[in-house]
């Protein structure tokens, strides 16, 4: 059959959860794909940007639905329960769930109330209009936090093999609480872009590289607004749309909704290549303490970085 769309995962999503217990999300699509009968084919076909399997996004997209009517809850990073609410409307013997339905809840109204669908050429995309309510800071914790996350990033990236590129401006700062060894911290970037797309690669807070090649990018958002590192992302893909690499915004958990917020901001979600929620993914400052403590970072895959990254749903 068809990959389900979010839709029509709900209510399986909810019946899963029905048992009370704690969840995961990448341990309930298995059997969520095994109940709509999914070949491996479907399972493998990733999104346009090539970072998440469509039927993963789809569950994720049901679970947040699910989660702001509050028929389901967060109770830690990438994990869900049913809530009291949920299981009443499991246990009362609901036979459909969809968007519609879940309009009665004023949670659920509220949070519709700030996105809305618009057709880009052959694709309808999810945006969000957030009200300018916050300005940029200035504060000197808040800089320096910045600069030690960004040394947290060179050093793990480092520890895995990868060359290092920090902007010409940072490394000052940076290199007080990394010291980089041999060759690790490039002098120039090795890369075949035209000069626009190289000096704006140059501004990206840290990126991984092997050989000539980005593998991984980051962005250290320690502004409220966070802005500048989402429109730095952008500006990559809109000159480089056929670029492969994996995007990450990196910023304190209180900043979490905003960052999913911003990035589904009309200006982001239409670019040619894909949404650029699809390309670029969340990981918070707390998240990369923890990675970092990881004994034998020398031996792990950079993919490791996949199971600290959050995806706007």
């Amino acid at each position: 059959m068809a990959i389900p769309d979010y839709q029509a995962c709900m209510l399986p999503l909810l019946r899963l959860a029905s048992d009370g217990n704690e969840h995961q999300l990448k341990d309930a699509t298995g059997p969520l794909a095994k109940e709509f009968d999914l070949t491996e084919d479907e399972l493998r076909k990733f999104l346009p940007s090539g970072l998440q399997p469509v039927f993963i996004n789809r569950v994720a997209w049901a679970r947040t639905y699910l989660g702001k009517a509050g028929l389901l809850c967060s109770t830690r990073r990438g994990f869900f329960k049913i809530t009291p609410k949920g299981l009443e409307l499991v246990n009362g013997g609901i036979s459909e769930l969809n968007t519609k339905f879940l309009e009665q809840y004023p949670e659920f109204q509220e949070f519709k109330a700030g996105r809305g669908e618009v057709r880009s050429q052959d694709r309808i995309v999810t945006v969000t209009v957030p009200e300018d309510t916050e300005t940029a800071v200035n504060d000197e914790t808040e800089i320096r936090k910045s600069y030690h996350i960004q040394a947290l990033l060179a050093r793990i990236g480092e520890k895995m093999g990868f060359s290092i590129w920090l902007p010409r401006s940072d490394r000052g700062n940076v290199t007080r609480e990394w010291t980089p060894a041999g060759s690790t911290l490039l002098d120039v970037l090795p890369l075949n872009y035209d000069d626009t797309t190289i000096r704006t690669i140059e501004q990206i807070d840290v990126i991984w590289l092997k050989k000539r090649s980005i593998v991984r990018a980051f962005e250290v958002e320690h502004t409220t607004s966070v802005y500048s590192g989402l429109l730095r992302m952008a500006d990559l893909l809109a000159l480089q749309p056929n670029m492969d690499i994996h995007l990450h915004i990196v910023a304190p958990s209180t900043r979490r909704d905003k960052v999913f917020q911003e990035i589904q901001r009309p200006v982001f979600s239409l670019l040619d290549r894909a949404p650029l929620y699809e390309c670029c993914s969340y990981i918070s400052y707390d998240s990369m303490e923890q990675l970092a403590q990881e004994r034998h970072l020398e031996h792990l895959s950079d993919s490791v970085l996949d199971e600290y990254s959050e995806w706007a749903e």
